[in-house]
């Protein structure tokens, strides 16, 4: 299967096929954040998952012609966080307590809260400064009076272990579904002027996240020739690298299967009233909430930024367990993402229907995987099992 870039876009490759979603997205204007936040809670909460991408980051790597691929323009080293990144995560856990106040104690108990990161620097960076803004210390918690932070637990598990975040277990048979590289051969530009030779989605989505990481950090660095560029089609090339890796059912199982199992497993722990934290906070990558939100069939074609996150609203009504799905984007604007089967207030039951068509994990993951062997737990942690 392969995606096809619509015609409102100036010059692309045709690749056949366009990915349709169910997905209905309604913004929520920022003046009626208020009104929105208080019609959000009216069902009592009784927990939330959420999904970040880290914050903006020094760059891994670039194209031949980049004159600002160097470390000593990147002192921190490259991938690390940048001062942007630290304040956009920051900001982002301000916003989960404001959203989030009469949910979540003013102290941060492990009982309450807990933090999974995937292993890279810029992700464990980001998942602390997100718990520095949503718990400051208070009261009893307060250890230096002049400071407005508190060390809290952040927990990882080696890359090598991670199927369900980073999604980087080796998965044999994933390897071998993946549709291939069908390459941008109508975007001779990207080759022109960045230095590659051939130019491949890959190569097109590292130029994207280059220019977002620099219009950040130091807007000098932005090349001039990018006024050149259609930035929409930029951005749709990165989307389709993105997705390409969930576009069959397979494929979703395979690669987000483990994530869709510890999710419903922690949801279903609240829901049965198992001792389980209230909040589960996961800090990942861009590639991890396009294929989380491919797999729920929502996913618009519009790249993540950085700090984007998804969030799960558990919720009970009348007796009803339902579940509220919330996409906030870089840019600060909150989304409600509808499914086309149920709306807005989704029952529990049918979320989990659906997302249990997905799910697989230990050793019948391993087995599907074709990797044979005993499966590893990657997450040591008796609560939650995510």
């Amino acid at each position: 299967m392969e995606i096809a870039v619509t015609s409102h876009w100036k010059t692309a490759t045709p690749l056949t096929k366009s990915v349709k979603s169910p997905i209905k997205r309604v913004s929520i204007p920022r003046e009626t954040h208020t009104e929105q936040i208080a019609r959000n809670l009216e069902s009592a909460l009784h927990a939330l998952g959420e999904l970040f991408r880290h914050g903006d980051r020094a760059p891994t790597r670039s194209f031949p012609n980049d004159p600002y691929f160097n470390e000593s323009f990147w002192p921190m080293g490259y991938g690390q966080l940048t001062n942007a990144g630290k304040r956009r995560s920051y900001e982002l856990g301000k916003w989960f307590r404001k959203r989030y106040n009469s949910f979540l104690s003013d102290e941060f108990s492990p009982k309450d809260v807990f933090m999974l990161s995937t292993y890279p620097d810029r992700c464990l960076v980001s998942a602390s400064a997100v718990l520095a803004g949503l718990f400051p210390p208070k009261a009893r918690q307060v250890w230096d009076k002049d400071l407005a932070w508190q060390p809290l637990p952040v927990h990882t598990v080696p890359v090598e272990d991670d199927e369900v975040l980073s999604m980087s277990k080796r998965c044999p048979r994933l390897g071998t579904s993946k549709t291939s590289d069908p390459g941008i051969r109508n975007i001779k530009f990207v080759s022109e002027y960045s230095g590659w030779n051939a130019t491949d989605l890959k190569q097109v989505a590292t130029l994207q996240t280059n220019l977002e990481i620099y219009s950040s950090f130091n807007s000098t660095f932005t090349p001039p020739w990018v006024g050149e560029l259609d930035s929409k089609i930029l951005l749709y090339i990165t989307a389709v690298e993105q997705v390409r890796y969930t576009l069959t059912e397979e494929m979703k199982r395979l690669l987000t299967g483990p994530f869709w199992s510890n999710l419903l497993t922690y949801f279903d722990d609240v829901i049965t009233g198992t001792s389980t934290p209230k909040f589960l906070m996961l800090s990942a990558h861009d590639g991890t909430i396009v294929s989380v939100l491919n797999g729920m069939g929502v996913f618009d074609m519009s790249p993540p930024g950085f700090a984007a996150a998804v969030v799960w609203e558990l919720k009970r009504k009348d007796g009803v367990y339902h579940v509220n799905l919330l996409y906030r984007r870089a840019d600060k604007q909150l989304s409600v993402l509808y499914f086309k089967e149920c709306g807005r207030d989704c029952s529990y039951l049918w979320f989990k229907a659906r997302m249990s068509a997905l799910a697989v994990d230990g050793s019948d993951w391993e087995k599907e995987c074709g990797r044979g062997g005993m499966f590893k737990k990657s997450i040591k942690e008796p609560t939650p099992k995510m």
